[in-house]
Order: C-alpha cells, then sequence, then structure tokens
C-alpha cells in the first residue's frame, strides 16, 4: 500500500511528476506556436534585398 508521504494531493508522487513532465511539454509546444505565429505575421513586413518598402 501507497504511504500518505508518497502522495501530493490525491496523486501518487510518479503520476504527479508525469503530469509535470507532461505540463512542461504543452508549455513548449506553445511557446513554439507562438513564435512561429509570430515568424509568420512579420514575414510580409520584411524587406528583402535590402530596401525598406
Amino acid at each position: 500500500m501507497t504511504d500518505v508521504t508518497d502522495r501530493i494531493g490525491n496523486v501518487t508522487r510518479q503520476r504527479y511528476e508525469q503530469l509535470v513532465t507532461q505540463a512542461k511539454e504543452l508549455i513548449a509546444q506553445v511557446a513554439r506556436a507562438q513564435f512561429a505565429l509570430g515568424d509568420m505575421a512579420l514575414e510580409p513586413m520584411r524587406s528583402y534585398g535590402g530596401t525598406n518598402p
């Protein structure tokens, strides 16, 4: 049986660590998506050939 000290809230420490890892991965995905969207939004405003429109 799992000891009370091996739990965080209502989940085991192992499950808690899994949830934290998954949350960090999702946050990283969101950050990458935000940068990609920003790059896409800026593309029409970029100058090419060294001149500013």
